[in-house]
């Protein structure tokens, strides 16, 4: 797993540099979420939803399966919407 910010920023060579170092998905929020709760000491918690493939570049509509995942989540960390 890598957290970058760099979404848009990576060299033609961030693919191959991570890959080579066992990364199998690259995340843009969770470090800066845990940095924030260890240096404000609060609970934090991320929950990872792969969305594409490193490296691969066609397009698909997965908003159906996403919502299908997301509900999901949400009963399995027995969130309530009230």
């Amino acid at each position: 797993m890598v957290s970058s910010d760099a979404f848009y920023a990576e060299d033609p060579h961030f693919v191959e540099y991570w890959r080579a170092r066992g990364a199998a998905a690259v995340e843009m929020e969770c470090a800066t979420a845990m940095a924030l709760g260890w240096l404000r000491g609060f609970k934090t918690g991320c929950v990872l939803v792969i969305s594409n493939v490193v490296g691969r570049h066609d397009v698909v509509d997965l908003s159906a399966r996403f919502r299908d995942v997301f509900l999901k989540v949400v009963e399995a960390l027995d969130i309530t919407t009230q």
